[in-house]
């Protein structure tokens, strides 16, 4: 067996699969290997069974971490949640603001205000608090 020339690429019904890999690869083309030429090959057996226990190893992997990110977004109805509560947060703060630019700002402003900015803080901080307590729980186990 021997491998083509470098200077010319090998025609398909011409070529002959030599052992070393250039010539598998000639011009980035795959040339075809037969099983009988793999038959007594043990290099090249062990080569390919490594190559795809690595890549059923990667498919574990990209799995896991998969999981991991759908388990640590948080669910449709909290994350609905928080976004109201931002959103409210948001508005209160903006009358509160309006409140305190008049005049006679009612008594009931700084409370407004107050629970304006609890609400905005607890909606931001939450998903990550949420997503940092569903990684300690399953690193724990529990």
């Amino acid at each position: 067996m021997t491998a083509p020339t470098s200077g010319t690429p090998p025609s398909q019904t011409s070529q002959t699969v030599a052992s070393n890999v250039t010539a598998i690869y000639e011009g980035g083309k795959y040339l075809g290997i037969t099983v009988s030429e793999l038959l007594n090959n043990e290099v090249a057996i062990r080569q390919l069974i490594n190559s795809h226990n690595g890549a059923n190893r990667a498919n574990e992997s990209l799995m896991e971490e998969l999981t991991e990110a759908r388990e640590a977004r948080p669910r449709t109805s909290t994350a609905i949640t928080l976004a109201v509560m931002n959103v409210s947060g948001a508005i209160l703060i903006g009358l509160a603001t309006n409140y305190f630019a008049s005049t006679s700002p009612p008594r009931a402003a700084a409370i407004i205000l107050g629970v304006a900015v609890a609400l905005t803080l607890f909606g931001s901080i939450a998903p990550v608090v949420l997503s940092y307590t569903a990684r300690v729980k399953k690193k724990v186990g529990g």
